[in-house]
Formats: C-alpha cells, structure tokens, sequence
C-alpha cells in the first residue's frame, strides 16, 4: 500500500558473501518503478539510490538527475523492484528483487505485487451560526481516518476540496455539507491518485436568532381602547434591513 515500507529479504544474498547475514558497506541498493510486472523495459523509472533495503512507497530517496522524486510520483498500480549489487573481494554479482521479501535471484517473480492506493477518509468541514442574513458556506475538509504521506523529505501531503452548488445555507435550519471533488498534493503536484478517498458529510447548520418584543406602558380612560401597531414596542434582535409588521 502507498506510504508502506518495502523491504528487500537479501538472506540469499547474504549467503554468498561468506554468509554474512547483516548488510555490509559493500550492498547498495538502487531501487525502480515499473509499470511492467515483469519488472523491466523502457517503462520503468529509477527512484534512487539507497543504502538500506528498506524503502517507504513514495518516499523522495533521489540523489541524481536520472532519479526521479519519489514524493512527486504516482505509485498507483505499478510495481516496486530493487537492483541489489553484491561486492565482496573479486565477487560482483547483481540481483533483482520484487521487494516484497522474495528472492528471485536475478529475474523478478510477478503476482499480487501492485502498489495500491492508500485508503483515508476525507470529511467535509462542519459550522454552526446564528442567523445573520449572509450565506454560509464551509470549503474546507480534513482526513479523517488514515493519514496523508509525510514524506522523508520536504512536506506533508495537503488535502483540499470543492463542494456541491448545494452546500450552501443562508436561513435557519441545516443542510449537508457534500464533497464534489478532492485533491491531494505534495506542493503543486497532484498526487490524488495514489489515494483511495472515501468522502464523508459535513454539516452546515443556523440557528434562529433571539428577537425580545417589548410593549411600551400606555395610559388609557376607561373606555378607550389600547392603541396598536409597532410604534407601541420595542425591538431588539432584528437585523438593520428587517422590520417588524
């Protein structure tokens, strides 16, 4: 799954440098993505170069030119190899591995061994308001359950979204908050992809506001009657446009 560790199994390896079963100075690892599950031809790009077998999905490990930037890539539905070199006294030896613990020892094994979207849930933001006449409407959203990438290097994944023309409230009451459509990027570069995305609701709620209605005292003769209309209360609550009738 996208933002996993990946981790060359080299027990294999180890053995034929004296069966030394720890990694010495004399591994390196360079490790590729294909889109190929054969884990070869033109399609494949070389991530970086590293001097640990392990290797988190979407991780910038680059350190040249011919790298590409592991943080900035779409991982979905591709496949994750490894070139380990072996070097020991006279003995140079080259070894792919489909990085998912199993020795192939030279020729990469194929299967189940796509990279796949990483699930999060992303939720609608939610606000609660007293009426005031204006419109409200809520653009943000948050992850949920899961969690963005946070790369090596450089910054978290950000999150944004835009909302249904629904998602908008202007008198009392409540509506949904909907999600039209999410976007995730690691600084201007779209990464969506690389993430399964369930969208949750938010809530958009307003609230009636108070309004206190007070007569004015009036002294009548008996047989009069008491005088009616809004000249005789006092409001207070109402907004500046609005009028009591």
């Amino acid at each position: 799954i996208y933002g996993g560790t990946l981790i060359a199994n080299i027990t294999d390896f180890d053995s034929h440098v004296s069966g030394n079963t720890s990694v010495p100075n004399n591994y390196t690892f360079q490790w590729y993505l294909s889109s190929n599950s054969n884990m070869s031809g033109a399609t494949s790009e070389r991530i970086c170069n590293a001097t640990s077998r392990s290797y988190m999905i979407g991780s910038d490990l680059a350190t040249g030119t011919d790298c590409i930037d592991g943080s900035k890539a779409i991982f979905k539905d591709k496949y994750i190899y490894v070139l380990v070199t072996v070097q020991k006294d006279n003995y140079t030896k080259v070894y792919k591995d489909i990085a998912d613990g199993t020795d192939t020892d030279g020729d990469a094994s194929t299967g189940s061994d796509k990279v796949l979207p990483k699930p999060i849930t992303v939720t609608a933001g939610s606000q609660t308001k007293t009426y005031d006449g204006i419109e409200l409407k809520v653009n943000s959203c948050s992850v949920t359950t899961g969690s963005l990438l946070v790369p090596k290097t450089g910054t978290i994944h950000a999150v944004s979204c835009v909302m249904t023309d629904a998602s908008k409230i202007t008198n009392a009451g409540s509506v949904n908050n909907v999600i039209s459509t999410t976007t995730i990027k690691y600084g201007t570069t779209d990464l969506t992809g690389n993430y399964s995305i369930t969208k949750a609701n938010g809530k958009l709620t307003i609230n009636q506001k108070a309004v206190t209605i007070t007569a004015k005292e009036q002294t009548i003769t008996y047989g009069e009657s008491i005088a009616q209309g809004t000249s005789y209360v006092t409001v207070d609550g109402l907004l500046n446009e609005h009028t009591l009738t």
